[in-house]
Order: C-alpha cells, then structure tokens, then sequence
C-alpha cells in the first residue's frame, strides 16, 4: 500500500504546481493561439477607415459607415437631407450628384493606394435606409429612381451572370447592387451569436434568387429560372452573359472568377 502512496502523492504535487502556474499566468496560462496577424489586420483596417473617412471629408451631407474587406471598401451614406428619399421624386441635382458619386469611387480607390490596392463602393441611402444608389468603378452600377421608372414587375438586374457574381462574404448593400435592386426580407432569426436573414428578389419573367446572409455576410444562395442571356463567346448581340469562368453583366458589368468588376467594357469579336 506504501508503494502506491508514493507515486500518487509525487502525482499530486505535480498537479498543484501546474495549477499554480496556470493562476499565476505562468507558461501553462501563456499558451494559446497567437493573435498577432489578427491585431495587425484590426490596426490596417482601422487606418484605412481613418483615410476614407479623411478623403470623402465635406464630400457628402451625411453619416459615413465604412467597411473594409479584403479588396475593397465600401461606404454607406446616410443623407441627411429628407429631399433624397425612395418614395419621392429625384431631387433637381440627382443626376449631378450621382455623377460626382461615380467620380468618387475613382479618387478614394487613388488616395487609398499607400495603403494597398482597394476598390471602393459608395451606397447613397434615404432616412429609411433604402439605396437609392450604388456607385463603382466610375460608374453607377444601381440608380433607384431610374429602376422605378423603367421598372416592368420585376428587378431588372436579375440575371444568371449576375447571381453567379454574388459570392461568400459580399454584404446586403453590395448584392443589392449585383442583382438591380433592395430583396424583400422574408425571415430574421436570432441564434446565440449568429443573426440570419433571408432575402428574396423577383424576376419580371417569374424568376427568383434567394440569398441568406450570416451577421450580414452572404452565406448561401439559390435560384429558380435564371437563363443565361448568351451562351456562345463567339456570337450573339445580347448586352450580357456568361462564358469560360467570366461573367458579362448588363451594362458592361464583368465578373472574373465570382468576383465583380463593374464598368469594364468587354469586345467580343467572332472568329
């Protein structure tokens, strides 16, 4: 029985003294995942913020929220003025304003380039926080009021190669813009840490994509009746269409590999 006792003893010393250490914020406390690369990524992020929000200063009347991802930013304005609103008419200088939006995305992309190549996304938002426009690339690539006037019963922007070019990550403002217009919410679920919402958008033709979104990350998606607007590279006239992992949208919208590059013209020359 003394035998025993020993080494139960010498093992119960042991255990103390790790504990000790660990209390003590010894060797067995410091171990653990390293979270340096994290805090520098937060402390790059937090730079860019502080350049965006430096550069458009004075360029809009209204309250500025940034996010930084890995290639891009994207800037949600709030206006303050209740004349921009989605259930009234264009205001006198909205086509103005919407070309020096466009113009924008341009120079913020230039005054970011110290701090790393980012393509920048401005959405213009009423009161209500409805887009009323999506700016990218120098260009327009969502105007509101020019949706609803030339709306026919569905989003206009709703096409294969423009669901193709929603992907994993993509934020409810940027989707928006990729597929022609705001999704009719159809459920909002809480659990624990994670906060789901389910969006929905609506063909002219009978057409749907659905997308779920994450803590407002895009998580998955799915569509019924989407076509291809042309399947052949080498002929058809349609203003858009997908082919060999690039995606025409219309407008001269391109995708590369999911990723969206918006307002680079494309010419297809038959052989």
């Amino acid at each position: 029985m003394r035998k025993l006792l020993i080494p139960l003893l010498f093992c119960a010393l042991l255990l103390t003294a790790c504990g000790g250490q660990e209390a003590d914020g010894g060797p067995a406390a410091a171990a653990g995942p390293k979270r340096t690369s994290s805090a520098v990524q937060d402390e790059k992020k937090e730079a860019v913020r502080s350049a965006v929000k430096s550069a458009l200063a004075g360029t809009f009347d209204g309250e500025l929220t940034v996010r930084v991802r890995t290639d891009r930013v994207e800037v949600s304005v709030l206006l303050h003025d209740p004349a921009y609103s989605a259930d009234a008419e264009p205001p006198a200088d909205w086509a103005e304003m919407k070309e020096e939006t466009a113009e924008t995305t341009l120079s913020l992309s230039e005054a970011l380039k110290d701090l790393g190549e980012y393509r920048a996304l401005i959405y213009l938002m009423d009161q209500q926080e409805s887009i009323l426009l999506t700016a990218f690339n120098g260009r327009a690539a969502f105007d509101k009021f020019e949706k609803r006037s030339g709306q026919s019963g569905g989003t206009e922007g709703l096409t294969l190669a423009a669901f193709d070019s929603v992907i994993e990550g993509m934020g409810y403002e940027e989707v928006c813009g990729l597929l022609g217009g705001e999704g009719e919410l159809l459920s909002s679920v809480e659990d624990g840490e994670v906060f789901t919402e389910i969006y929905s958008w609506s063909g002219a033709d009978g057409a749907s994509v659905t997308v779920v979104f994450e803590n407002g990350a895009m998580a998955s998606k799915s569509q019924v009746g989407l076509e291809p607007v042309f399947d052949d590279f080498g002929g058809g006239s349609s203003s858009g269409g997908s082919f060999g992992g690039v995606a025409v949208l219309p407008g001269g919208s391109v995708s590369i590999g999911g990723g969206s590059i918006v307002g680079v013209e494309v010419e297809v020359t038959p052989r």
